[in-house]
């Protein structure tokens, strides 16, 4: 829970740099949170053991793969969304470790869906040294909009970006209780 508050909040209001990516030198990291059920969760998309995990719109209820596949995402007009539970968490013995999830833009949807990857950040957009500076990521989604070798975190609250319909469909508000389409909320009380 602390690294849902931590990082939510600490995204709220800037960028982190992304000093090492397996492999990949430099990158930014951003953050959204649309609702969408994730390009990974899709049968077929990449050659793993079972696709991302949908959930109906309690955001809990799992949805069997083969039944989900046949659905709509709630962004498309269904009534298939992400789970609830693809956010960040900490790894409770190592204070400087977190996990996540997001989108990722390198080589083929095919080579990066469902793929874990690990990455530092050395400070955050404002220049500010963090304390829990390592992240493994699994990449769920495409992320059509972000550029390539940049992180897009799977952060509640964050942004609901190219794809404002899921979040206001599943908990049946408006798109501008969810604030900027880039960017999220901007404060603890939003």
């Amino acid at each position: 829970m602390a690294f849902k508050l931590n990082v939510g909040l600490l995204a709220l209001s800037l960028s982190l740099s992304l000093v090492h990516l397996d492999g990949v030198s430099a990158g930014m990291a951003t953050r959204y949170w649309d609702c969408c059920v994730a390009s990974a969760s899709w049968i077929g998309k990449a050659p793993v053991y079972a696709p991302v995990d949908v959930c109906k719109a309690d955001g809990v209820t799992v949805i069997d793969p083969v039944k989900a596949n046949s659905g709509q995402s709630g962004c498309n007009g269904g009534d298939n969304y992400m789970c609830s539970c693809m956010q960040p968490f900490n790894d409770e013995s190592d204070p400087t470790l977190a996990f996540g999830f997001g989108a990722f833009t390198t080589g083929k949807e095919e080579d990066t869906d469902c793929a874990c990857f690990y990455a530092e950040f050395a400070h955050d957009g404002q220049g500010k040294v963090l304390k829990r500076n390592k992240l493994i990521f699994q990449v769920t989604n495409v992320g059509g909009d972000v550029q390539s070798q940049n992180f897009d975190f799977q952060i509640p609250g964050g942004g609901l970006g190219a794809f404002t319909q899921g979040c206001p469909k599943q908990w049946g508000d408006q798109v501008s209780d969810w604030g900027e389409t880039y960017g999220g909320v901007k404060s603890a009380s939003a």
